[in-house]
């Protein structure tokens, strides 16, 4: 909770001048009793000198105006709208978002003494190669799996979404960011992989493994709601991105830019329904290379996702990197190898997931509370006290 003193509507508070004023100015009804007390002064002469009875008939009169005149302070601080109070809860979030880019690079094609003439891919000959074959049964159980979590959810409750991402050298995007499952198998279904020497469909992805390329085009999704105008979230503009760009660029550790700082913070709570899973083979000294690669090296990319809690997970199908697995972590994700075949790709990316759905998402609601209802009870009470006297103690001869 935190106390605040302000007002939503402060031009209300002329009003109070103007009760003031009118406080000043008003005309006591007990002029009636002076008025009219000649004709009672000979018979009780002694009671209308009488000091205290004065002091009484005076105080009779005056305590309908008493409580008008409060009843209407009231209103006046009810219509200004005084905070009271932030109370600050915190709310489930239920949609997540998920996002996964797949190593395409030419060493995803090793792993076969007799490859055969084409590509590899989800849908064709990815049993010969057990890296592809990896991935693909991730990318299935990932759906799969997001899909079957959807169905939990009520009739009016939005889905998961899941974004896709090849990436080699450079990065291609399979599928931004949707909830049409049957869309996202067929996309996954029609992915393909090369061997180093193939030219033709996709070829522009290249044969190398630029992670940090995808990690940024990752984020570019992610940043989705905030790129886009009137999307619901924190907007960053062009400039704002070049901005980021620049804080991530190797040889220097990464801070936040000053202009972005405040933006950064709102986009934290905006991104916390974001996760993003790498598959990778790259090896430790491939990882080393993007590390402190241009333009965006993977390290800052790390400190960033760190920065607005943003999880990064890596499923490598080789090696174990000590530098990447403390970065990951530090952005609530992990780095994972994996062990026992590369079939258990897919039990890696359901346990992600799982823990994923089982921890939920939290986003913080701020509620504002307001004076307002306080004060317009206490003006409602103190004007039919005001009338409650009006009709009884302190009727006047004129109200006969």
């Amino acid at each position: 909770m935190n106390a605040a003193l302000e007002f939503e509507s402060p031009y209300w508070l002329i009003l109070i001048v103007l009760v003031l004023i009118g406080a000043f100015w008003r005309t006591s009804p007990y002029f009636i009793v002076k008025t009219h007390s000649h004709f009672s002064a000979q018979e009780d002469k002694k009671n209308i000198q009488d000091k205290g009875r004065r002091a009484l008939e005076k105080i009779r009169f005056g305590l309908p105006y008493f409580f008008s005149f409060f009843a209407l302070l009231a209103l006046a601080l009810a219509l200004a709208d005084a905070t009271r109070s932030y109370q600050s809860s915190v709310q489930e979030l239920k949609t997540h978002r998920i996002f996964i880019s797949v190593d395409s690079s030419s060493s995803m094609t090793w792993g076969s003494d007799t490859p055969p003439a084409g590509f590899a891919g989800c849908q064709k000959n990815s049993e010969l190669y057990p890296r592809i074959d990896g991935a693909c049964k991730a990318l299935r159980r990932l759906i799969d799996d997001v899909e079957k979590f959807s169905r939990k959810k009520g009739p009016g409750e939005e889905k998961d979404k899941i974004g896709i991402i090849q990436f080699a050298a450079n990065s291609y995007v399979i599928s931004y960011p949707t909830n049409d499952y049957d869309l996202l198998k067929e996309k996954a279904r029609q992915m393909v992989w090369r061997k180093e020497g193939d030219y033709g469909y996709n070829q522009h992805l290249g044969i190398f493994t630029n992670i940090h390329l995808a990690v940024w085009d990752m984020f570019l999704m992610a940043f989705e709601r905030n790129i886009k105008k009137d999307a619901g979230g924190t907007f960053i503009s062009g400039s704002d991105l070049r901005e980021l760009a620049k804080s991530l660029v190797p040889g220097k550790d990464f801070t936040p830019p000053k202009t972005l700082k405040e933006k950064l913070e709102k986009i934290k709570e905006e991104i916390s329904d974001a996760v993003l899973i790498v598959i990778t083979d790259a090896y430790v000294s491939q990882i080393n290379q993007t590390l402190n690669a241009g333009p965006y090296s993977l390290r800052n990319e790390l400190k960033l996702a760190a920065h607005i809690n943003l999880p990064i997970y890596f499923i490598s199908t080789d090696e174990f990197h000590l530098e990447a697995k403390k970065l990951a972590v530090s952005t609530g994700g992990d780095f994972v190898v994996i062990r026992g075949g590369l079939a258990n790709m897919a039990n890696i990316v359901s346990d992600i997931l799982k823990k994923r759905f089982a921890s939920r998402v939290q986003i913080k609601i701020t509620r504002r509370e307001s004076y307002a209802e306080l004060f317009a009870l206490i003006a409602l009470i103190f004007v039919s006290i005001s009338l409650l006297l009006k009709q009884t103690i302190s009727r006047s001869l004129t109200d006969v």
